[in-house]
């Protein structure tokens, strides 16, 4: 039993000491002309471990033309957990290549990142991004409705450059995309710009931490850390009530639309409620009027209504969903819509029964009523 302690005592120590861990091995600044204005990187380093660290002062091998910003947070004690900022600039003082290395830490424990950069005499295209170096976004649900973000990307420089790739990894990477005109094989002429928007949809809950990338011919890399936070789907939330909770729409020849069918929604809490979106799904619509167009907060006792029409668009009995999205539901709570499309060229006793569509109908529309009734029943009638 002794010797087994002796032997399991430095495996626990060791879980418990500090680990320092950089989001990026290397920071690449990429040709730069000489005397032009200097290019910045960021490295975040993050304290993994179970107890905090001591950080000396953040050092340069060889400063070669790097120079350390005043902006820096890695100092003092890093605790269990948390992360710092590191940026350095890079001006090019000759032409060819430099490089150094950047230490965080302390003598205990250190990372080291790798530094590289060019320096020639001739124009060349000078990245500029836009915005800060981290991305922060809000804390949201599992599964809710993307928060967005935009950066920039403009060419400051005297010649054009190309995007060679842009990518996302790290930790969370699957929990963000991206879309925009910056895109891969895209150039930039002097003074041009391009967009690039970030989503964030949380898969789990915690700290979701991921890195957005852009690689340039110019051998630049430009990085924005992201940072966004998962909740998990509370129940306990303010609810939004909605009725009717189905609804089946008069029948309509193709291309005529039914008039607007008005839904209320009521907040019946002491809280705001937000409303994302409202998305309707088969040959309905959304008409104006009612509601604000979402998103818009519904403020506690306050009720609106959100307005959709039938447009059929082929003959026979259909169904549908209006789908509405809050914080707190972000997978959307669905009202079931449905409707008759009759042809044109043929009679349809719209009160009679023994018309198989209006059977037809009759059995869908009941189907979507039981249910959606049943659906009622569990969960009390409210958006939770």
């Amino acid at each position: 039993m002794a010797l087994a302690c002796a032997v399991l005592a430095p495996a626990a120590a060791d879980a418990a000491a500090p680990h320092l861990r950089a989001d990026t091995g290397s920071l690449a600044f990429g040709l730069q002309q000489i005397g032009a204005p200097a290019a910045r990187r960021t490295v975040v380093i993050t304290n993994t471990g179970k107890t905090g660290l001591a950080l000396d002062t953040p050092t340069l091998s060889i400063p070669a033309g790097f120079v350390l910003s005043n902006d820096s947070t890695c100092i003092g004690v890093l605790r269990a957990g948390a992360s710092c900022s590191v940026t350095v600039s890079y001006s090019a003082k000759t032409a060819g290549t430099s490089q150094a290395t950047l230490t965080v830490g302390s003598a205990a424990q250190s990372v080291r990142i790798a530094l590289s950069g060019a320096g020639t005499s001739e124009a060349v295209g000078r990245p500029v991004l836009g915005g800060p170096a981290r991305l922060k976004f809000a804390r949201a649900a599992i599964g809710s409705v993307p928060e967005e973000q935009t950066v920039v990307l403009a060419n400051r420089g005297g010649t054009a450059f190309r995007i060679g790739a842009v990518d996302i990894g790290g930790a969370a990477q699957r929990d963000y995309s991206s879309f925009g005109s910056c895109a891969r094989d895209v150039s930039l002429s002097p003074g041009a710009t391009c967009y690039l928007t970030v989503a964030f949809k949380p898969s789990a809950p915690g700290t979701r931490p991921a890195r957005l990338s852009l690689d340039l011919d110019t051998g630049a890399r430009l990085d924005v850390d992201l940072n966004g936070a998962g909740l998990a789907a509370a129940r306990a939330t303010p609810p939004l009530q909605v009725q009717p909770a189905a609804y089946v729409f008069p029948a309509r020849t193709l291309g005529r639309s039914t008039p607007p069918k008005a839904f209320g929604l009521t907040n019946t809490s002491t809280h705001p409620v937000q409303l994302h979106a409202a998305r309707v799904q088969g040959p309905f619509k959304l008409v104006a009027g009612g509601c604000p167009t979402p998103p818009f907060t519904l403020a506690p006792g306050k009720a609106c209504e959100l307005r959709a029409a039938f447009t059929p668009t082929r003959t026979g009995a259909v169904r549908g969903a209006l789908t509405l999205h809050t914080p707190a539901a972000p997978g959307g709570w669905e009202v079931g819509l449905a409707g008759l499309a009759a042809d044109p060229a043929r009679r349809v006793v719209l009160g009679g029964t023994d018309d198989p569509a209006m059977l037809f109908l009759g059995a869908a529309a009941a189907g979507v009523l039981v249910y959606r009734w049943r659906h009622h029943k569990r969960t009390g009638g409210h958006v939770k």
